[in-house]
């Protein structure tokens, strides 16, 4: 990739140099004197006040004396020999060096920035900071809600539970921790409590794990949930005790589990942690599971699950519980001033977290009932496929939105990508889809993830619906259309005759609109002529893009897919030109 092309720093690329021999008419009566070669005075070394004179006979820009002297130099310097450095012994990668997880965590500070890059690299937009508030901190002290009732909220309740994912399918698990009380006795699971930080609100995940790796982990989820507390609500003043440093080194790139088989990768920057308060006193685990004194709360978890220590894991987990109640008050504070978080959530970290939420609406709406999102006609236009959380992460930072904009999803599914994008970007959020089963499960899934919005105290649009509908004779849909600022078209299965119909809907969009689609609408030998300016695809710019590896759930591998744009200048230009050349041809006869 030639990161110089269209780059501001294009300069620091190798240039060919044009060499430009200057003629200077001298009196016969003055001696020659022996000159440099021209490109010497226009090179890089040169004082910036030596330079080839653009004007006929100008006056040169310094007198001929200090000119001749200073050319002198220039030679001699040339020609001396240039001194050699001593090589420089480059430091190895620790990672590179070491197989032990200790020595090989880089620092922090480096784990958030990445790796070292060339200031020329253009620069990740997903390491930018969110600039618009994304949390609800009166929901998370109880002080706000008694004095602000109408703001408390109980919008959480109703929420799916952990428990009872795994106990409709408790043959499925099996014990994770060996030690006794941890055993899955009279079909009854051992479990634990765990505190969200909406004040009041709490969920139990059982503490046993899957047979097989296709269905879903409460203690991954667990984990997953105590780990994005961690790295995004908690205070810098409070973050040693809860062992955020340790766990943004332990990520590596403070990748953030999303569900049991795939991970985000967020990155933020660095801030000093300092202890002001003592943790809490956890429970008592077992002799073999007990917390070292200077242990912080992450490390007790990670070692409690690594070495599969049941009472040390549990402990962990209600230690967490009783130290984040105490510093509600400053969670609520250092959420209600988004100076104080937003160098540390960035764009990537934020959807990494919008992921997580969405990962449990669907794991509790949509997993338990995943069959029958694939009951549907073959090689027909119902063809169900979904998009992975990533694939929506890339059009979303490609296609920023905000409150102010509107989403539409046309054959939304289960309404994965309604779900995200509402919450990531509080855009009003819209879609339609035919088949009864995958539409009834995206309204369970709208409510659920509005319960658990809630839950984690963040702030997500109402207004995100979605309906069961032909797309292309729903009402509700033309008119979300109208406003549409991006659409969305699975439409990789869909027949041409769909297609074409679709096509026609695209007329209502606004002008700047874009479609985000997995085939494209516009053929590539498609030209604007006087029977195509009147076609839907006229107003189409399209570009080709591509998705890399696990976007789409119907294969691993990448693709291309494909972004129009509603443009319908080069329709009006083809008209204008039309009526000059007919009026000129008038004139001519």
């Amino acid at each position: 990739m030639d990161f110089f092309a269209d780059d501001k720093f294009a300069s620091t690329k190798p240039k060919s140099v044009t060499t430009r021999k200057t003629v200077v008419v001298r009196p016969p009566s003055r001696p020659a004197t022996s000159r440099p070669q021209s490109s010497d005075f226009a090179s890089s070394s040169s004082p910036s006040w030596i330079k080839p004179s653009n004007s006929r006979g100008g006056t040169p820009s310094a007198p001929p004396n200090k000119r001749r002297k200073v050319a002198e130099e220039e030679l001699t310097r040339k020609k001396a020999p240039k001194a050699t450095k001593p090589p420089v012994k480059k430091r190895p990668v620790s990672s590179a060096t070491s197989s032990s997880e200790d020595e090989a965590t880089p620092a922090p500070q480096a784990l958030l920035n990445g790796p070292a890059t060339d200031l020329a690299q253009p620069q990740l937009q997903g390491s930018s900071p969110v600039t618009r508030q994304v949390f609800r901190p009166n929901c998370i002290h109880s002080e706000h809600l008694e004095q602000h009732p109408s703001m408390s909220s109980t919008e959480w309740k109703g929420y799916i539970p952990s428990t009872s994912i795994v106990a409709s399918n408790l043959g499925k698990y099996r014990s994770y921790f060996m030690q006794d009380g941890f055993a899955i006795t009279d079909n009854v699971a051992p479990d634990v409590e765990l505190c969200y930080p909406a004040y009041g609100c709490s969920e139990r995940f059982p503490l046993i794990v899957p047979r097989t790796t296709n269905e879903y982990n409460p203690i991954e989820d667990l984990k997953s949930a105590i780990e994005a507390m961690i790295l995004v609500y908690i205070p810098p003043a409070h973050a040693q005790t809860f062992g955020r440093d340790e766990l943004m080194a332990h990520k590596r790139l403070l990748a953030i589990p999303i569900t049991h088989n795939h991970s985000g990768s967020p990155r933020g920057s660095a801030s000093p942690f300092t202890q002001s308060i003592s943790s809490p006193a956890p429970g008592t685990p077992t002799s073999a599971g007990t917390f070292k004194p200077e242990e912080s709360i992450w490390r007790a978890l990670q070692r409690g699950y690594n070495r599969q220590i049941g009472p040390l894991f549990r402990s962990a987990v209600e230690r967490f519980n009783t130290t984040l109640c105490a510093i509600r008050p400053d969670i609520a504070a250092y959420l209600a001033q988004p100076e104080a978080w937003q160098s540390q959530l960035t764009v990537q970290m934020w959807q990494t977290l919008c992921e997580l939420v969405g990962g449990q609406c669907y794991q509790r709406v949509v997993g338990p009932e995943v069959g029958s999102v694939h009951e549907y006609e073959p090689f027909s236009d119902n063809v169900y496929g979904e998009l992975e959380p990533k694939f929506i992460a890339k059009i979303l930072r490609e296609n920023p939105l905000g409150p102010k904009n509107v989403f539409v999803d046309l054959g939304s599914g289960v309404g994965n990508a309604l779900v995200n994008v509402a919450l990531q970007t509080s855009a009003a959020s819209y879609g339609t889809e035919s088949m009864p089963n995958p539409a009834r499960l995206a309204t369970a899934q709208i409510a659920e993830a509005k319960r658990r919005w809630a839950m984690w105290a963040l702030r997500g649009t109402e207004d995100c619906r979605a309906y069961e509908a032909d797309f292309c004779k729903h009402e509700k849909t033309r008119k979300a259309l109208q406003v549409a600022d991006l659409v969305l078209v699975n439409n990789y299965a869909f027949t041409p005759p769909l297609n074409d119909k679709l096509s026609l809907l695209f007329l209502d969009l606004k002008e700047g609109t874009k479609i985000i689609s997995l085939k494209p609408f516009v053929s590539e030998n498609f030209r604007l002529t006087e029977r195509t300016a009147t076609s839907p695809l006229a107003i189409l710019k399209m570009k080709e893009k591509w998705y890399t590896e696990g976007s789409v759930s119907w294969t691993s591998e990448g693709g291309r897919y494909f972004e129009h744009t509603i443009s319908r200048k080069a329709v009006e230009k083809f008209w204008k030109d039309q009526v000059g050349r007919s009026s000129r041809a008038s004139r001519a006869r």
